[in-house]
Formats: structure tokens, C-alpha cells, sequence
């Protein structure tokens, strides 16, 4: 198919005009040289000579100097043709050829989106008349094919049609590949309506595609994109702390259990209950992967599993959501819709980051008996007041990155409480490595009373070195989601108190993270590994497992957990044995080995083992060397990160047994020529990086107060 074809009862000079003005209007973008080279064949003023410059691969090979005007070297002009949809042309030499009967130009110049067939000087004769073809890419070639990838209607022609309005424009043609990616099975009335709407405003199609998309959605889903609009423009989102807003500002609720729900709780029936409330965080993750599915919410960072952590709003999306959607389109409550300054009534409360928080300001927080969400992550607060326990609607309580270390009266009563976050990072003393981003926590004892807070899904970090006694108490939190406990190392029987505890929990935690500090350098002081207890009823939902500061200890049961999709590792002292356990995990996608978590030097990698592995991160351990050794090792791993303080002979050898390798990355002084050449020879061609020990120092004291 030609698109701008030119009229046959005009002059050349007319056609020169208008198709010069047409290549104008295409190039709104950066120029490829192909069509830098265009634009000196054919002058924009309309007369003169066209050079005949040579450059970026113009004239074609072999043939140095094209013939211009009517063939035979003397003319001024060519005619340009741009041909922009020949990926779904079978036999476009033929279409070209039957198109241009009867056309009075001699000579033509085609800027074509994909290779066309012709001899090896870049042009073939058609009626004694030369016709040179100019190859170029455009984004929109992509779009193109994806877009008729996605659509599942036999009548294509309006897709394609909404293609070229939005030729100029790849964020609207970017939120119309998202369109089709969530119902592919529309109509074409449907896409012919979205079309009409953008050829009649062509100079706004990322507004009039937004609308589109965001009329699209259930109410549900525009509810909760309308409160992005309250973050400024370019904020980094954390995934986490969007959705418990959310919920603390009942933007996702389940309307048709509204009145089963106040009858349940008159009725007493408290699991019941708290299982409706579970159903909700299910439910507002779903809302938050929709709305990256339909390229509303722009993911960032994403965590070595493959988990989103953080997002942002593009820019566009940001303007729409602010200015061009009215609240009336939402159900979002009055008192957010309109920015009320009755803050007795707030329910979410974040203060991340602020300082010179005092004693009073806290109190009058307190006050606030509606508030459901109050972060005070990252400020100057060193302790709590006792008026905490008034706050009896808080879900969530963010401290972590403070240096809040225990509750006033050492018990704290949140009967709503969800989520208790705390723990900030801080350098072991027992390790001088200091490349390792692996550091030790720091955080707030566990308080008392824990147990009657039945609602807590999240406890996460909590000191248990000074109340070990109180760790019974979390066997009976059955909705614990994620764990994360601190234990003394010279304290007897914590450990092994807190593996019954887990025991218990083995129908929902997801997450475990235990860290010894202090360990044990004399007998007696903790249990052997021998004697701990062996689980009859492990966490079989367990997908994150974290471990700190035990030596010499893998529990049997971890071969149990077929759900588990990450592991972290320190001061464990494991040997190749255990490693050989890892990877016999079906569904392990990421392992992270960090200081002296393995006591070899050499790391191999067997067929059969690790079968969906996707991440590998060694972080301050004694390893030398690591060798993937034949086809069938770690099939699927995408990503090594491998930091070191200094190496004298680094070896990593097999990445050519990697078929999905996409990233390679080195922190530390060794001589890295060897693995360079063999990763540039990776048919994937991965991204490699080294960063020396004073780089990667730098990067790693940048997020050394990062959230644990």
C-alpha cells in the first residue's frame, strides 16, 4: 500500500511540494541518516539543484551517481514516495508497480519502513525509469505489528487506521497496544469510534486516547488512579505503601459482602471477618497490576523475583488525572475529592522524611481518631508517646529508618493494626567488607501484648534480644503474612521457640526473615543445629526466606516449600551440599549469597539444577570462581550480580550455557578482560558493567538508609 500518493494531473514541481511537505510533517522526530540523506536529494525551498552529495550510505552502492530527473542524469527532481505499512504488503514491488502507471515522473525516491527487494545497487529499472529505494526505521513499525499481533478481529482496517493518526505520537499509540493487550476481542465499531474521535481532534490523540482508556475501566479502578493525582508529578511510588492507602482510605471495597460484613461483625463472627479484610489486600494488589496492565502506572524498580516495588506516573497521565477527570467520574470520599482542612477526619497520614517532628506534634496526631495509615519513616522521632494506643483505627504504622527503639510503656494495644514496619540498616561489627550491601538491622523490641493484635499481617522487624518470652505470642497472629524477628545469639532456646511459633503460622506466612545477631562463638550459648526442632507442619506458603547469622544450618524442611521463589543468605557457612538442596527448589527464581554465607571458593552450577532460577546475587563471600558447567545449569537465569572486595584470578566461565542471559554485572577490582570478551561473545549480547570497589562503595552508602 503507498500512503501520500501523489495526484496524476499535476506538475513534478507540484508533487515535489507536497510530498516535501509530507516528509516535514513525518520528521517531528529525531532523523535517521537515511532520511538526512533525503532530505538533501530533495531541497525543501522548492528549487535549485538537488546535490549530490555522498553520504550515509547515498547513492546507493555501485551506483554513484543516480540519474536524476528523467533518467538520464540531466533532471533537477525525484518524486518521493513513502511507503510506511510494507511489513503487510505480500508483494509490494508489484502493488509499487501497477500504482504508478501512467505517472509522468521518470525518476522516483521511495523512503520505505522495510527492506524491498531490489538489486544490489539499492534500485531496479521499471520501464527504462530508475527507482532508488531509501530504507528507514520508524517506532511505528513495532507498534504495528504488535497492535495486529494483539487484535483478534478479522477486519483490521481501523487499528491500522488508528495507527496513523497517532503516527506522531508513541505515548498514545503505546496506551492503544495496552488497550488491545486487555480485550483483544473488541469490536470494530468499538476501534472505528476511537478512530472518529482522534481524526477529529488529531492535534490532542494523547488526551482523546487517554479518555478512551480511562472511560474503559470499572469505576473501581478509576477510584483508586484518581488519588495518584495527590503525589507530585515524577514521585517514585512504592508499590506497598500505595496499596495500604488505599485501603486505609476504603478505595477498594468489596460493595456486595458491605452488608454481609456489618452482620458479621454484630454477629461476633471475628474470623470470619478478618478473612474479608484478607480478601481486600488480595483485591487491591489486583487493582494495582491492572492498572500497570492498561500503562496507567509505569513500573520502576522491580525486585530480583520479578516483583514490581516501585512506580511512577508519566507525566501526561499525571496532567489527565489532575485537570481533565472529574471527581464525579470516581467514588473517591468527599473529604480527598475536595482537599478538606478538617484533618480530624484524616485517615492517611504521611510524613516520610520530615524533620524537627517534636513531642506535641505527635500527640496532636494521636488525636486524629479516624486515622487508619501513619508513616513516620526517615524522620528525627526517637520515641513514641503512650497516646499511641488512642490512634484504635490504625492499620498501619511505618517506623522503619528511625531511631525509635521501643513503645513508651513497653506494650502497645492497636486492636486494627495490620502492618508494623521497623528496622534500619546498620554495619556489622564482625564484618569488614565493607562493599557488601548486606548489613545487620537494628530496630524496635518486641512489645508486649503482641498476641491480642489478631488483625496483624505484617511484624516486620521486631528485636526479641531483651523479651525473648514474648515470641509465643505470635503463634496465635493467624494472619501473619510476613515475619521478620531479630534474635540474641547468647540467649538459649529463642530459636528454637520462634520455629515453633512458625510451626503455626504454616497456613499463611509468605515471608521469613531471621537474623542472629551476636553469634554464638562458644558451646552452649545456642542450641547445635542438630537439635532444632524438625518441622511436621512447615510454612508451605512461604515464598521469601531470609537467613542471618545461623551457621551451618539449612532446615530440612526448606525442600518442603514449593511455593518458595526467593532466598537470602548470610553467616551461614553452608557448604556445596546445601547448594545442591537450593537447587532441587522447582520454583527458586532468585538466590542472593552474602557474606560468608557459603565457606567454598568455587560456585558450580549442573544440569538439572536451578531449572527456574532468573537471578544470581553474590555479595561479600569468598568465591573465586563460579562455573555454569553444561547446557541444562540455570536455563532461565537472566541476571548475575556478583560483588567482591578485591580478586586477584575472577573466574566465570559456562555463561555461553546461559540462553536467556540478559545482564552481567561486576563490583570490584580483578582483571575482568576474560569475562569481558566472553560475555561480548554471548549471542544475546547481555549488558555488562564493573564498577570498581570505590564505585560500588559509592552506590552502596547512597542506599545505605534504604528500607530493609
Amino acid at each position: 500500500m503507498i500512503l501520500d500518493e501523489p495526484p496524476r494531473r499535476r506538475n513534478a514541481a507540484a508533487r515535489t511540494g507536497e510530498h516535501d511537505r509530507s516528509l516535514r510533517r513525518r520528521n517531528t522526530t529525531k532523523q535517521t541518516e537515511g532520511r538526512r540523506a533525503t532530505r538533501r536529494l530533495i531541497p525543501s525551498d522548492g528549487g535549485g539543484d538537488a546535490t549530490n552529495e555522498k553520504s550515509n550510505g547515498w547513492p546507493p552502492p555501485g551506483d554513484p551517481n543516480p540519474p536524476r530527473g528523467d533518467g538520464s542524469g540531466t533532471g533537477t527532481r525525484f518524486l518521493l514516495i513513502v511507503l510506511d505499512d510494507l511489513p503487510f504488503v505480500p508483494n509490494c514491488k508489484s502493488e509499487l508497480e501497477n500504482s504508478l502507471k501512467g505517472l509522468e515522473n521518470p525518476g522516483l525516491l521511495i523512503a520505505a519502513t522495510a527492506i524491498i527487494s531490489t538489486t544490489s545497487s539499492g534500485r531496479w529499472a521499471w520501464e527504462d525509469k530508475p527507482i532508488y529505494v531509501c530504507h528507514h526505521k520508524k517506532n511505528s513499525v513495532a507498534f504495528w505489528h504488535r497492535a495486529f499481533a494483539l487484535f483478534h478481529c478479522p477486519d483490521k482496517e481501523n487499528v491500522w487506521k488508528v495507527t496513523q493518526v497517532c503516527l506522531n505520537d508513541e505515548f498514545a499509540l503505546q496506551m492503544f497496544l495496552y488497550l488491545l493487550y486487555i480485550n483483544p476481542y473488541r469490536s470494530s465499531t468499538e476501534i472505528e469510534r476511537l478512530y472518529n474521535a482522534l481524526d477529529e481532534h488529531r492535534n490532542n490523540t494523547s488526551k482523546i486516547m487517554l479518555m478512551f482508556c480511562y472511560n474503559d475501566m470499572p469505576i473501581k479502578y478509576k477510584t483508586c488512579l484518581q488519588y495518584l493525582s495527590i503525589f507530585p508529578q515524577g514521585h517514585i511510588i512504592r508499590r506497598t505503601n500505595l496499596i495500604r492507602r488505599w485501603l486505609a482510605e476504603g478505595l477498594v471495597t468489596d460493595r456486595r459482602s458491605s452488608s454481609t460484613n456489618m452482620g458479621i461483625m454484630k454477629s461476633g463472627d471475628h474470623n470470619t471477618g478478618i478473612n474479608k479484610l484478607a480478601q481486600l489486600d488480595d483485591h487491591a494488589e489486583r487493582v494495582f497490576d491492572a492498572l500497570v496492565a492498561r500503562g496507567f502506572i509505569s513500573p520502576g524498580e522491580t525486585s530480583a523475583a520479578g516483583k514490581i516495588k516501585t512506580c511512577t506516573i508519566h507525566h501526561i497521565v499525571h496532567d489527565f488525572i489532575a485537570t481533565d477527570v472529574s471527581f464525579m467520574d470516581t467514588c473517591l470520599p468527599p473529604d480527598i475529592a475536595h482537599r478538606s482542612d478538617q484533618w480530624q477526619l484524616i485517615k492517611v497520614l504521611d510524613l516520610e522524611g520530615c524533620r524537627g517532628l517534636t513531642k506535641k506534634h505527635l500527640k496532636n496526631i494521636c488525636n486524629i481518631l479516624l486515622l487508619k495509615y501513619l508513616s513516620l519513616r526517615d524522620t528525627d522521632v526517637i520515641q513514641l508517646p503512650k497516646q499511641i494506643n488512642k490512634l484504635r483505627c490504625l492499620e498501619t504504622l511505618d517506623i522503619r529508618q528511625t531511631k525509635i527503639m521501643s513503645f513508651a510503656p513497653n506494650s502497645i494495644l492497636l486492636p486494627m493494626l495490620k502492618h508494623l514496619l521497623a528496622g534500619s540498616k546498620v554495619p556489622s561489627s564482625n564484618f569488614n567488607n565493607s562493599h557488601c550491601s548486606g548489613e545487620l538491622l537494628a530496630t524496635v523490641r518486641l512489645p508486649s501484648g503482641i498476641g491480642r493484635m489478631k488483625r496483624l499481617e505484617v511484624l516486620s522487624y521486631v528485636d526479641t534480644s531483651n523479651n525473648v518470652d514474648e515470641l509465643i505470642h505470635i503463634g496465635q497472629l493467624l494472619q501473619m503474612k510476613k515475619l521478620g524477628v531479630i534474635l540474641d545469639g547468647k540467649k538459649i532456646g529463642g530459636l528454637v521457640l520462634l520455629l515453633q511459633q512458625i510451626e503455626k503460622l504454616n497456613g499463611c506466612l509468605r515471608a521469613l526473615s531471621i537474623q542472629i545477631n551476636q553469634p554464638a562463638a562458644s558451646e552452649g550459648t545456642m542450641p547445635e543445629t542438630e537439635q532444632l526442632p524438625a518441622l511436621k507442619s512447615p510454612p508451605k506458603l512461604l515464598q521469601s526466606l531470609k537467613i542471618s547469622g545461623i551457621t551451618s544450618w539449612l532446615p530440612k524442611w526448606i525442600a518442603e516449600l514449593d511455593q518458595l521463589t526467593k532466598i537470602t543468605l548470610s553467616e551461614t557457612c553452608l557448604g556445596e551440599d546445601d547448594i545442591q538442596v537450593l537447587g532441587k527448589l522447582r520454583t527458586l527464581r532468585c538466590l542472593r549469597l552474602w557474606r560468608e554465607s557459603y565457606t567454598g571458593t568455587k560456585l558450580t552450577f549442573i544440569a538439572k539444577e536451578f531449572q527456574n532460577l532468573r537471578s544470581l546475587i553474590i555479595e561479600g563471600c569468598n568465591i573465586t570462581e563460579i562455573n555454569f558447567v553444561n547446557i541444562g545449569a540455570t536455563p532461565k537465569l537472566e541476571m548475575i550480580i556478583w560483588s567482591f572486595a578485591s580478586i586477584q584470578t575472577l573466574s566465570l566461565s559456562g555463561t555461553d550455557h546461559l540462553p536467556r542471559l540478559k545482564k552481567v554485572e561486576l563490583n570490584g577490582n580483578s582483571d575482568i578482560v576474560a569475562v569481558r570478551q566472553s560475555i561480548k561473545a554471548h549471542p544475546n549480547s547481555p549488558v555488562f558493567i564493573h564498577n570498581s570497589s570505590h564505585q560500588h562503595q559509592e552506590t552502596v552508602n547512597q542506599v545505605a538508609d534504604s528500607a530493609p
